[in-house]
């Protein structure tokens, strides 16, 4: 089921109340958010996850509490920004459904729909809280990054 181990446990994270998150969105995710941190390193993740309204989010979800609880205890960097980052993923992959970036939504409407009942249950605004941070910057989108979210199935290009 899996394409990659670090993969694997970002769907692993997945399982259960994020099981509808379609395995080649998490995929994507995954290597969107470790393209950025070999870019701009692994230091930030941590705080972009917690700076963030995202943090209210990780909060509320257990499993997700728990991966970024055990992180920050972890000795090995590597171990730790796996896990931040399988955490990063699963957020990013929520909010492209949501956001319908690049006709993920469209795609999976399931998916999407789920998405939007667990993002919408936060009271903070907007609801794309990561998206902003990897996607977007004061001069318009990272294209370079957005790319990697393209779906395999269409040719439109961002």
């Amino acid at each position: 089921m899996m394409a990659t181990t670090r993969t694997s446990k970002a769907l692993r994270l997945a399982e259960g109340k994020f099981s509808f998150v379609p395995e080649e969105l998490a995929v994507k995710c995954d290597s969107l958010i470790e393209s950025y941190h070999a870019v701009y390193g692994h230091f930030c993740l941590a705080d972009m996850l917690w700076r963030t309204h995202a943090r209210e989010f990780i909060d509320r979800h257990g499993e997700l509490r728990q991966v970024f609880k055990d992180a920050a205890k972890k000795r090995s960097a590597k171990r730790a920004n796996n896990s931040l980052q399988a955490v990063a993923a699963l957020i990013v992959a929520l909010e492209v459904l949501v956001r319908d970036f690049a006709d993920w939504g469209t795609q999976f409407p399931d998916a999407q729909q789920e998405a939007k009942k667990l993002l919408n249950a936060s009271p903070f605004e907007p609801r794309v809280w990561l998206m902003n941070e990897y996607l977007y910057r004061a001069s318009g989108i990272r294209r370079e990054y957005a790319r990697t979210l393209a779906p395999f199935r269409t040719t439109k290009v961002l």
